[in-house]
């Protein structure tokens, strides 16, 4: 029996089902989340002296933050390094960066996490992601659409990429504006975005399909 579009947000594993024997797929998989985890208070160090006033304690989160910088550089070329070393995850990684929001550690992240883009339906890979809307209606009750389940990490990178892409990319900053200009708060257009970036990415991905250019 099929899965539905939430029992695939909810249920299913993290599986490839794209042809090819990626090798390095669960290096990549095993780095990326690291790349993710870092701290965000370094960059308030840098930019706020006000947290810090102790000049000692301020040479040693100097220094914090120099040693967490250069474990960042370390993770991200272990990143490309992988992804190189397999020339169909370099061709799969390439055709996501063709999209203007969508840089390295995004196309890692995507494709670490959503090994099944490019090879399901629309509605399951915005599931998968946990950007797929579901209604809350009970009864005669309307209740407001909302997302859920899916992939953390994924939906961390979506929202990234397509922050950028509100402001960089012409073809998803009108869609975004269209949206604010109809009244939807800016959380609502922006998981919008999100969405149509990934269904795009996820035709970019399939054989013998010829997605729009964003």
């Amino acid at each position: 029996m099929s899965l539905t579009a939430l029992e695939w947000g909810l249920r299913a594993p993290i599986t490839p089902r794209f042809g090819g024997n990626l090798e390095a797929l669960p290096r990549l998989q095993e780095t990326e989340p690291k790349q993710q985890k870092k701290p965000t208070s370094n960059t308030k160090l840098r930019t706020d002296p006000s947290t810090v006033r102790d000049p000692e304690v301020c040479r040693l989160a100097r220094h914090w933050v120099k040693t967490l910088e250069g474990q960042i550089q370390a993770i991200e070329k272990l990143i490309q390094e992988t992804i190189d070393s397999e020339p169909p995850l370099r061709a799969r990684c390439q055709q996501l960066r063709e999209t203007r929001g969508v840089g390295l550690i995004v196309s890692a992240t995507l494709l670490a996490t959503l090994p099944e883009l490019g090879s399901v339906a629309r509605n399951a890979i915005a599931a998968l992601a946990g950007v797929a809307p579901y209604n809350r209606d009970s009864g005669t009750l309307r209740g407001k659409r909302c997302i859920r389940g899916g992939r953390l990490q994924a939906r961390r990178a979506l929202y990234m990429a397509a922050l950028v892409a509100s402001r960089q990319n012409p073809v998803l900053r009108a869609f975004y504006l269209h949206l604010r200009s109809r009244g939807k708060p800016a959380k609502v257009a922006l998981t919008a975005l999100m969405r149509k970036l990934l269904i795009h990415l996820n035709s970019c991905l399939k054989p013998l399909t010829l997605a729009p250019a964003l």
